[in-house]
């Protein structure tokens, strides 16, 4: 492990939270943590892989929830011994999400991996295009809800009050 290299404080896992109301809590204890368009990214770091070449298993696993277009070990990113750290970048962030969210904790090998956001590899474009393309989202969002508005009966019946 290099001296001067340390994990990023958004990289490292929170602690489980207790504090919520018991009819919220779910089967899986987990911890709350906030994503912002800022913070998701199309690039996952994949810490704790067992360092016995299965690189391509690894590939395998994460294939299943779309393109990979980059995928690198990290060889300066502080780790466990006897253990690896991946790079992998998706095509689209919705791929990525929805791997992060599934792969997160998943036993490979006889380990846990840890799999989180790392927005800081992303180029500046890159991030342009991402918030850009989350406010398209949110604007056609917006546009498809005022749509159905004005047909609800909740809202006919408030005017005529």
């Amino acid at each position: 492990m290099a001296a001067d290299v340390s994990v990023p404080k958004h990289h490292v896992k929170q602690e489980y939270c207790d504090v919520r109301p018991k009819y919220r809590r779910g089967k899986k204890r987990t911890s709350v943590r906030v994503f912002t368009v800022n913070s998701e990214s199309t690039y996952l770091v994949v810490a704790n892989v067992p360092a016995t070449k299965l690189e391509k298993d690894l590939l395998k696993l994460f294939s299943i929830y779309g393109t990979i277009v980059k995928c690198e070990e990290l060889k300066d990113y502080p780790k466990e011994e006897f253990t690896q750290v991946f790079l992998i970048k998706y095509d689209d962030i919705q791929r990525a999400k929805t791997a992060k969210k599934s792969l997160d904790e998943h036993y490979f090998f006889g380990a846990m991996l840890h799999v989180c956001y790392a927005p800081e590899y992303e180029a500046a474009a890159e991030t342009r295009h991402k918030i850009r393309h989350r406010r398209f989202s949110v604007v056609s969002r917006i546009k498809f809800l005022e749509k159905e508005r004005p047909g609800s009966s909740k809202n006919s019946k408030v005017k005529q009050k």
